[in-house]
């Protein structure tokens, strides 16, 4: 137990921090008394009963005999989805909200690419008496932007395709191409090396210029970096988020402390300055 006695004795210098103290152990009491109430709860309804359970990560979901493979170096968000038959290739991130589900065929993402907020990937089943699989084949340094849809095609390495653009079952984006925002490649389609194709349906534009091939390249390093971040932020526990806020606000009381005295201290110069000025100094 706790000796109100003394435990008021060591905090009577500092209120703010008895009161924290005093709303931790009140918290722990109702949370311990509550779940109490709810065991005691569940054995009286017996097999009435309905108990909440948690829900297990949806980072990498089994599916059937498949389970979803990434190394260590891969970024997959909290919120995000990978099921199945899918493997993820070395320094690729796929970020928060979107889904990639290899249920009924197989997905490949290859090494350093990335799939932005919301993007949906899916396969198509394997076409019988004699027609060619379609799943979906990522290649490496591939940026699908925001909210673009993949469904059973095949993106060469180092091609962009832009926010809520959708590829459909066969196509191909071949390296060094771009599809634009919105736009909607029909299947079986081959956007050809070094080109841009946007509309709906997609239809070439115009040629990359050198710059632009270059770029694409670049923002998936760039990507590269940012997910490192974000994988070492998102993998954080409760208590080190906790601890780093509360480290946080003092770093900022120390700085708007130093603020102040530096700003009174800078006044007091200026009075006794024009005060030696007139001579009353």
């Amino acid at each position: 137990g706790i000796n109100a006695e003394t435990w008021g004795a060591k905090n009577k210098k500092n209120p703010k921090k008895m009161l924290q103290k005093l709303g931790r152990a009140t918290g722990r009491f109702l949370r311990s008394a509550g779940q109490a109430l709810d065991s005691v709860g569940v054995r009286i309804q017996g097999s009435d009963a309905y108990v909440e359970r948690a829900v297990t990560t949806t980072r990498l979901v089994p599916f059937q005999d498949k389970t979803p493979t990434a190394p260590s170096s891969t970024f997959v968000a909290p919120n995000a989805t990978v099921i199945g038959d899918v493997s993820i290739g070395e320094k690729s991130s796929i970020w928060y909200e979107a889904i990639v589900r290899g249920d009924v065929n197989h997905i490949k993402i290859g090494q350093q690419s990335n799939l932005q907020e919301r993007v949906v990937v899916h396969v198509s089943r394997n076409v019988p008496a004699g027609g060619k699989p379609l799943p979906t084949l990522i290649g490496n340094k591939v940026t699908v932007a925001a909210g673009a849809h993949l469904h059973a095609c095949t993106l060469h390495d180092e091609c962009y395709v832009g926010m809520g653009a959708t590829v459909l079952d066969g196509a191909v984006v071949e390296k060094h191409a771009a599809v634009a925002g919105g736009a909607v490649i029909l299947p079986g389609t081959v956007v050809k090396s070094g080109e841009l194709w946007a509309g709906v349906p997609a239809q070439r534009t115009r040629a990359l210029t050198e710059e632009e091939k270059q770029s694409i390249q670049l923002h998936a390093d760039d990507v590269y970096h940012m997910a490192t971040i974000h994988q070492e932020e998102t993998s954080k526990s409760p208590e080190q988020v906790i601890k780093e806020a509360e480290a946080a606000k003092r770093r900022s009381r120390l700085a708007e402390d130093w603020y102040l005295t530096e700003e009174t201290e800078t006044a007091t110069d200026k009075t006794a300055k024009e005060l030696q000025k007139a001579g009353m100094w």
